[in-house]
């Protein structure tokens, strides 16, 4: 599945406030890495995709 994003990469991440409910789209390539080389392969699990929002409180909110 490819989800247009503003991150620019078919596959995101969020961050969720908690208070605004502002959710800003993130890519990294070292934390797709670290899914990848690090975690399915510790567990031996052959990964096709997945979905991470890291809630929280933005900049606006704290």
């Amino acid at each position: 599945m490819n989800i247009p994003s503003d991150t620019g990469h078919g596959h995101h991440d969020h961050f969720v406030c908690l208070k605004c409910g502002k959710v800003t789209e993130v890519f990294d390539p070292k934390l797709e890495s670290i899914r990848d080389e690090l975690l399915c392969r510790k567990y031996r699990f052959k990964g096709v995709r997945h979905t991470l929002d890291i809630k929280g409180y933005c900049a606006d909110c704290r």
